[in-house]
């Protein structure tokens, strides 16, 4: 009884007997155990044990199916029997023994079935004990789910993989208990991201960290798996470290139905195809926010897929290499669209950013749609195989020295809507609209020394888009810039230069970016740019204290403009011509005074007078993206600010200067977005 941990048989049963009998299983050790007796459940026996009760349970489906059927000519006999009894009640002498002898043939028909049902229910309960003794090995279902869930909670170690590849032969999802964790989390740019669960290859003998696999030869019956919030490390010690952790899949090798969200791919190795990620033969992919780093491969050193079932999003892929130059990032290497018994799938790559790789970009075929992509400072771009391709409002710069943006460019690609350096990308035809850029002056690509550099040089520095960063969503990304140089917005290249709205689903830019965020009239590149208008902070404090408020705390993706071009394009008199952002006070603060660092960028409250209760003031200052508003009056970012002052004896005392949201900083509330409306050229 101790190994089921307090919980009764018959509560047990009351789970495997119950309909769906999907489970959820809470994995308690970082341990790679392998059916270890014990009260401890690694992520192998949480899999091992939904494996093994998957396969009990299709032995229990044909016997429950027996049972009912016996059970309803079970109840056809005993109506028999009655109306038997009944007609034998009022019978005549000479009719009733016919009749005794009907209903005593009937009994024993009636005998034989209860026998029969007593039968199968024993081998019933034996095969459900059967599952229950799979527990004995730590797992233990905590509740009843639609689907077999394994749950890891959320720990900064990693959970080690040290016995081998771990084969997922049945329906699955394995993800972080987020139970705790805010969504937005995963879609703003602050430091408290959730941290995905570590799970981590390791062991004596290099491997691979799943095997999807559930050895059926019917491709239109895949087994459904979702992983959810993973970290998953390959069994590579670093970047450097050239072992194959597999032939091929480094990290997961799917023959399945595979959907990820929120998952990274880091340090896989394989020999052969696919340094994280291979999908087989009739496999299908889905994956949204997904992060490919520093992976290796000689062909597909972060993704390879033999056929076209691959719907990639959000995601990105980062300083993966191959084994040479020439080697593939993401290649895929047949338009055959896997068979489904459910649905046609779009095949698709978009809003996605493929940066500072070793190896081509991208090798597809036709078959998959190129929307919204940013692939720049790989060493090429885009392989078209000299096909009928077709790309779409992205970005396709700076890969490689010559630059090799577009490789084998076909008749009949299709091209249009792009921001590209290379002469031999197919970008001159006018109606395609794209626009090649030099890579100098105001059309240098990145704002700082690299395109992973640590910061993103601010204004009136140039550069289309800042080095790789963590701009929002659950991957980083290249956001663009508005440069001070602008005139008008649609001086810029980027900022509302892609298709929407057009109604073809081939051309049409999807409706959010690669953070997820909403798309207006659709910038190039996988990141729209927004801003806000208006926004409110606060602060808790110290009587007497002063109070600084950061202009670049939410300040959306605009950037502020620089004091020398203040001048030029602020007409408010209130405005200080001589400090970046073009400050000024829209409300005053009737307790104190307000001036602006331009060290620091920071709007500084002094009270005037050590008062106990609240102050409020407002003040506004212009970014490179606010300026380009419609509207006269809304040409600035408003910030309302409340600073509560209370007596010492009523807080801790903190330092509280220079520091923001430590004594409840007010959440967002008037956030919106500014709507570009200019029409483009």
């Amino acid at each position: 009884m101790s190994r089921l941990q307090g919980a009764s048989i018959a509560a047990l049963l009351a789970i495997v007997c119950s309909h769906s009998h999907a489970d959820t299983i809470v994995v308690n050790t970082s341990d790679d155990e392998n059916n270890v007796l014990g009260s401890k459940c690694s992520i192998r026996e949480a899999v091992s044990y939904i494996n093994q009760k998957n396969i009990v349970k299709k032995n229990i489906a044909p016997i429950e199916s027996s049972i009912s059927q016996k059970n309803s000519r079970l109840g056809v006999l005993n109506n028999e029997k009655k109306v038997l009894e009944i007609r034998l009640a009022d019978a005549s002498a000479a009719e009733k023994p016919a009749l005794e002898s009907e209903i005593a043939q009937v009994k024993i028909q009636i005998q034989g079935i209860e026998s029969d049902i007593a039968i199968l229910q024993t081998a019933k309960k034996n095969l459900e004990n059967q599952i229950i003794g799979f527990q004995i090995y730590g797992c233990v279902p905590k509740s009843v789910t639609d689907t077999d869930e394994v749950v890891l909670p959320a720990q900064k170690t990693p959970f080690n993989i040290d016995l081998g590849e771990i084969q997922i032969k049945d329906s699955i999802i394995i993800k972080l208990d987020d139970t705790t964790q805010s969504s937005s989390q995963l879609t703003d740019s602050t430091a408290d991201d959730l941290v995905p669960a570590i799970i981590q290859a390791g062991g004596t003998t290099p491997s691979r960290i799943f095997m999807l696999d559930d050895g059926q030869a019917d491709a239109t019956k895949r087994i459904a798996v979702r992983f959810l919030n993973l970290d998953l490390r390959g069994c590579r010690a670093n970047a450097a470290d050239l072992t194959a952790c597999a032939v091929d899949g480094g990290i997961v090798y799917n023959k399945e139905d595979l959907t990820l969200t929120n998952v990274k791919f880091s340090l896989g190795g394989a020999s052969g195809h696919g340094g994280a990620l291979f999908n087989a033969d009739q496999a299908f992919l889905l994956a949204t926010g997904v992060n490919f780093e520093a992976n290796r491969a000689p062909d597909g050193a972060a993704f390879y897929s033999t056929q076209s079932g691959v719907s990639i999003q959000q995601s990105l892929f980062y300083k993966n290499t191959g084994v040479n130059p020439a080697d593939t990032i993401v290649h895929i290497l047949t338009g055959v669209v896997p068979s489904s018994s459910l649905l046609t799938r779009r095949s698709i790559i978009s809003d996605t950013t493929l940066s500072t790789n070793i190896g081509t970009a991208l090798s597809v075929p036709e078959q998959i749609r190129l929307l919204s992509l940013t692939v720049v400072a790989n060493t090429a771009g885009v392989d078209f195989r000299g096909l009928d391709i077709n790309l779409t409002s992205s970005i396709i710069a700076q890969d490689g020295a010559a630059p090799q943006d577009c490789l084998n460019v076909g008749a009949s690609t299709k091209f249009r809507y792009n921001l590209y350096m290379s002469a031999a990308c197919p970008g001159t035809v006018p109606a395609d609209m794209n626009r090649q850029i030099s890579g100098t002056g105001d059309e240098k690509l990145f704002a700082g020394p690299s395109s992973d550099a640590a910061t993103c040089d601010l204004p009136p520095a140039t550069g289309l888009l800042c080095p790789l960063g963590n701009f929002g969503g659950s991957t980083r990304s290249h956001k663009p810039r508005l440069l001070a140089s602008y005139s008008a917005l649609t001086d810029s290249p980027i900022v509302n230069k892609g298709v929407m709205g057009t109604g073809n689903a081939d051309n049409d830019c999807n409706n959010v970016d690669q953070r997820g965020k909403a798309r207006t009239l659709c910038d190039i590149g996988a990141v729209e740019l927004l801003t806000t208008n208006s926004d409110k902070q606060g602060q808790d404090v110290l009587v007497g204290q002063t109070v600084h408020f950061s202009m670049l705390e939410k300040i959306g993706d605009g950037e502020l403009m620089p004091a020398a071009r203040c001048a030029a394009v602020v007409k408010d008199p209130r405005a200080d011509l001589t400090k970046d952002g073009c400050p000024f006070l829209t409300i005053l603060p009737g307790k104190g005074s307000v001036t602006f660092d331009d060290v620091k960028h920071e709007a500084v409250y002094v009270p005037g007078y050590a008062y106990h209760g609240f102050d409020r003031f407002s003040y506004a200052y212009t970014t490179t993206l606010s300026r380009f508003s419609d509207a006269n009056n809304d040409k600035t970012v408003v910030m309302s600010v409340k600073v509560v002052a209370d007596p010492a004896s009523g807080i801790d005392d903190k330092n509280y200067a220079g520091s923001l949201g430590i004594w409840g900083l007010l959440s967002l509330l008037g956030l919106t977005q500014l709507r570009r409306r200019v029409q483009r050229g």
